[in-house]
């Protein structure tokens, strides 16, 4: 009777060890993905195991949602940035354009072989 309680117990040490290398191992391999992943984060890669244990999925689960809504804040990021850069390009040409008419027309107003007349003659052009 005690040499077959010591071999169930036995047999349950070894399978529970079994498991919990198993556990160890797939442990290992996600945390050399989320190193990759860090490291080259444009990619889409997202973290993988091979256990069935419903509660390492659901932890490998909430890990993925984790990196998927950064990556997605880090898009919008981007895209806002973007966005502030054409609208400053835009804002500098729409100023540009007027003020290279303007001293277009300085310049024009300042040749000392134009007569009074004619300056006249260019202010009420550019004013009306």
């Amino acid at each position: 009777m005690n040499s077959w309680l010591i071999i169930i117990l036995v047999f349950l040490l070894i399978t529970s060890i079994g498991i919990l290398l198993l556990f160890y191992w797939d442990i290992k391999n996600m945390t050399n993905q989320l190193e990759q992943i860090i490291g080259h984060f444009g990619t889409n890669e997202l973290v993988r195991t091979n256990t069935h244990s419903k509660i390492m999925i659901r932890f490998i689960t909430k890990i993925n949602q984790l990196i998927q809504l950064f990556k997605q804040d880090q898009q919008q990021r981007q895209k806002r940035e973007q966005t502030l850069k054409q609208e400053i390009t835009n804002i500098s040409h729409d100023l540009r354009t007027p003020l290279t008419s303007i001293k277009g027309f300085a310049e024009l107003l300042s040749d000392s072989t134009l007569s009074d007349l004619e300056k006249q003659e260019y202010l009420t052009l550019h004013y009306s």
